[in-house]
């Protein structure tokens, strides 16, 4: 009668560790997810911003101007999590080019 109670502890710890470990699993499954997801956003501003500057460049035009100028806002804000990015951009890290402010 022990050794079955002994061998049934035995298979509860062994099914409570098992679980531990796919729910921590699954936690970096999601965590993963989340931040493809943020850099995926990243990528898309950043193509909009070179796209809105390339058409300035090629076009002239002030509402491309604007349109960088808005994109490149977004992109300089400061994440609140990380206090170390917390002042703006004041140059293209790309290209070592200061963004421009006029035409």
């Amino acid at each position: 009668m022990v050794s079955i109670m002994a061998l049934l502890v035995g298979c509860l710890l062994t099914t409570y560790v098992s679980f531990s470990y796919l729910r921590e699993g699954s936690n970096w499954v999601d965590h993963t997810q989340e931040v493809q997801s943020a850099l995926g956003d990243l990528e898309a501003d950043l193509n909009h911003a070179a796209r809105a500057g390339m058409s300035y460049l090629i076009g002239g035009t002030d509402a491309d101007l604007d349109d960088y100028r808005k994109v490149s806002f977004i992109l300089r804000q400061p994440t609140p999590s990380e206090p170390i990015q917390s002042s703006p951009a004041t140059s293209n890290s790309f290209s070592g080019m200061p963004l421009p402010l006029s035409r």
